[in-house]
């Protein structure tokens, strides 16, 4: 493994994290990050490590071992795309059934607003 690749991608994918906050945000000791960067330590990350790596910073491993040159694998990416998308339409769906239910609420009689909320009041009893 080549220690200035996996450097320079463990640094791009934490986004600024410094050694210490790598080291916490995987529950290690923060030296053994400056092991595996440093040219002058023989120490590399074990597969264990690297797929806490993985875990927390959504790349894949082989990226981060300079294996391939995308931080993460098309179906990374596809999925994320995916979810981003539905986080969206959920968004949508929620502030359009608040907009019915309020449409709702704003056309009932005032004696069928009271009995449901009488409803409602002994349903979180």
């Amino acid at each position: 493994m080549d220690k200035t690749i996996f450097k320079n991608r463990l640094h791009e994918i934490a986004n600024g994290d410094t050694n210490v906050k790598i080291a916490e945000r995987i529950f290690i000791d923060p030296k053994r990050i400056t092991y595996w960067c440093n040219d002058k330590y023989t120490e590399q990350p074990g597969i264990d490590d690297l797929i806490k790596l993985s875990k927390v910073y959504g790349c894949s491993i082989d990226y981060l071992v300079g294996v391939d040159s995308e931080p993460q694998h098309e179906t990374v990416q596809s999925i994320s795309r995916e979810l981003d998308m539905l986080e969206n339409r959920k968004d949508f769906l929620e502030r359009k059934l608040d907009t019915i239910f309020l449409s709702f609420i704003a056309n009932l009689p005032a004696d069928q607003l009271h009995v449901m909320a009488e409803e409602a009041q002994q349903m979180m009893q």
